[in-house]
């Protein structure tokens, strides 16, 4: 079975990373954000 978050550190290394480039904690920054860590 294939895992939802195969790399969850490179997820949340990614969903972080994205918060803090754009700078904001928007409800639509972070559901991008949470996409694209996925």
């Amino acid at each position: 079975m294939k895992r939802w978050l195969p790399a969850p550190l490179l997820s949340l290394a990614v969903f972080v990373v994205w918060l803090l480039l754009v700078a904001t904690t928007d409800l639509a920054h972070v559901l991008l954000a949470a996409v694209l860590a996925v």
